[in-house]
């Protein structure tokens, strides 16, 4: 049963309504005071969390520059150590051994080459220097008479190897490097270990070491005979240079303080896919004498193998 409430009891609860009616503006500034503050907080908050985005991008795309600057730096480094070597065995028919450490020296390798763990002289030897052409193991009857003989090649560490071992590779792609050389192109290739050409057996180096990328570049060296016309031209040979990817890593990390860059102890390629390269090396290198450094392995065939 609802209870009626009489003139009396709203006589009782009127203080009480009063007393409510009268604070309840100033508590309704308070809490109006109070949102604000808290609208304003989150507000800051946001401003600051945006604030820290934009910074955060603003260092990334600092060090993205700072990178590609170090990048082109050790290129334009190589070029010039590349270019110097082309100039010298363009400018002298012989270089000797002393003659090719003591340039080495003044160029300042390996110190200011970082990253390329191999720089060497593949000179080309006509047929009609029969007297200058070493005992040829990878050229059988059928190919060219011309001799591809490794001069020079001097190791990041210090070594340098004399051999007139003839290079099998160079036979393979030699109308390619042909092409390319008269045309005043070089090349560049890819393969994934080390390189046969510093005399190191694959197997002698761990797996992550046999499978980090490399890059070979292959820079022609042409001889103008005819000056006038510029037709008549001879290949002397080509400067070899290998680029090591895990060297060129660790420098960009000494070159940029505060930037982690990763340099991975396993291979970058899958089990598989590393087992199958290395049968197919060990393969190729049981079919010829002077094994191919690329292992027949090209940047494309890795990566659909």
């Amino acid at each position: 049963m609802v209870q009626r409430i009489s003139d009396n009891d709203w006589g009782a609860a009127k203080p009480v309504l009063n007393y409510f009616r009268k604070h309840l503006a100033h508590h309704r500034l308070a809490l109006g005071v109070l949102l604000l503050v808290i609208t304003a907080t989150f507000l800051a908050a946001a401003m600051v969390h945006l604030h820290q985005t934009e910074s955060q991008a603003i260092q990334q795309d600092n060090q993205t520059v700072q990178i590609r600057k170090t990048i082109e730096d050790h290129l334009r480094m190589y070029q010039q150590m590349i270019g110097t070597v082309r100039a010298v065995f363009l400018a002298s028919e012989e270089v000797t051994a002393d003659e090719w450490r003591m340039f080495l020296q003044s160029a300042g390798y390996p110190h200011n080459c970082a990253g390329m763990s191999s720089l060497g002289y593949v000179r080309r030897i006509s047929s009609d220097r029969p007297k200058a052409v070493p005992s040829d193991r990878s050229r059988s009857e059928s190919q060219s008479t011309d001799v591809y003989a490794l001069t020079y090649l001097s190791l990041s560490d210090g070594r340098m190897l004399e051999s007139s071992t003839n290079l099998a590779q160079f036979y393979q792609h030699r109308e390619l490097l042909d092409q390319a050389a008269l045309e005043g192109r070089s090349l560049m290739g890819t393969f994934w270990g080390h390189p046969r050409l510093d005399g190191r057996d694959p197997a002698d180096a761990s797996e992550s070491q046999f499978l980090m990328p490399q890059w070979v570049i292959y820079e022609p060296i042409v001889e103008v005979l005819d000056g006038k016309t510029g037709k008549s031209r001879r290949i002397k040979g080509w400067v070899v240079a290998t680029l090591d990817t895990r060297q060129m890593l660790q420098q960009l990390q000494g070159k940029l303080p505060g930037t982690k860059v990763t340099v991975p102890e396993e291979p970058w390629i899958a089990t598989g896919v590393r087992s199958q390269l290395a049968a197919q090396c060990a393969q190729k290198a049981n079919q010829q004498d002077s094994a191919d450094p690329l292992c027949g392995q090209t940047a494309a065939s890795a990566h659909s193998a």
